[in-house]
């Protein structure tokens, strides 16, 4: 039987955004959203982050940067409301004309 489900974007949607992922002493949750997610736990609601990571084809960051960045999300979450989420994907590709350069990452040349 298929279960309810809500997909939020991460960046400007669960995270203020920011210009790099690299830069987590300014990452900050947007006011309200852990209990926002926690409130959606408790109705038992899947919940599922999703996100692109496109600076990973442009060679902006490093793959350990986006699990620090993530990590970081979960934590806050957790912290602030007791929230958790179910899964959390990201699409890191990027074609060569939209700047992709760094192979394991580019697609459609």
């Amino acid at each position: 039987m298929a279960k309810p489900a809500v997909f939020f974007d991460i960046d400007g949607v669960l995270s203020v955004e920011m210009q790099q992922i690299a830069e987590m002493e300014n990452f900050n949750l947007v006011s309200g959203v852990a209990s926002a997610v926690r409130h959606l736990n408790d109705l038992k609601l899947f919940c599922c982050l999703i996100a692109n990571r496109s600076g990973l084809a442009k060679n902006l960051y490093s793959t350990s940067d986006v699990d620090k960045y993530h990590k970081r999300l979960l934590d806050l979450l957790g912290k602030e409301a007791g929230a958790k989420v179910d899964a959390l994907y990201y699409c890191p590709y990027l074609n060569t004309q939209a700047g992709g350069v760094n192979e394991d990452f580019t697609r459609w040349s």
